[in-house]
């Protein structure tokens, strides 16, 4: 059973995303809330927070809230982006499928948060991507093509734990604070040597 939490900014959308959700066997509402300082006591207990929210940016903003609050808690959650066009069953695999300290989007929206999404890190790709090892190198090429920390360490024959620690260290070394960020910031300098 995967303990879910959802942050909606509209309070009619928090009961619908609870009732849909929860028609699935294996995932668990326990809160469907408006602000993210309603779910903070909660955060502990959860293994993914929904986000539904309007636009990118907004996405960006609520995520970031969400995984402030978690680390004020010492919780560990996915994020799941619910875009407007994802129907509940997209977003109930999304949550089956969301590992710890990730933020999951369509491929759709992962599009769309290269595009438009301003990168919030200070350093440039010149000062930033010459750090970067070969093998964090092999980590962010498979990170911007939209792989998840499982996906990643299969493909690069490593565990899982080695891969989140390789993911740390670059969003470390770019400045970034999320996964989406670190996303962000290829879709805006690209990958190095390209």
């Amino acid at each position: 059973m995967v303990r879910t939490g959802v942050v909606t900014g509209r309070a009619l959308h928090a009961e619908l995303w609870r009732d849909v959700l929860d028609a699935h066997a294996d995932v668990e509402v326990a809160a469907a809330v408006t602000d993210v300082a309603d779910l903070a006591a909660l955060l502990i207990d959860l293994d993914v927070v929904v986000v539904d929210a309007e636009g990118p940016a907004d996405a960006a903003r609520v995520s970031d809230a969400v995984r402030a609050a978690a680390a004020a808690a010492g919780a560990v959650v996915a994020v799941v982006v619910a875009e407007p066009d994802a129907t509940p069953g997209e977003v109930a695999q999304r949550i089956r499928t969301a590992e710890p300290s990730m933020t999951v989007l369509s491929a759709d929206a992962l599009r769309q948060a290269r595009g438009t999404l301003r990168s919030t890190t200070r350093r440039s790709p010149t000062a930033a991507y010459p750090r970067l090892t070969p093998r964090e190198l092999e980590v962010l090429g498979c990170l911007s093509r939209g792989l998840s920390t499982a996906s990643i360490a299969a493909e690069l024959g490593m565990s899982v734990h080695t891969c989140r620690g390789h993911l740390r260290t670059l969003m470390t070394k770019l400045g970034a604070r999320s996964q989406l960020e670190v996303v962000a910031y290829v879709g805006e300098h690209g990958l190095p040597g390209s």
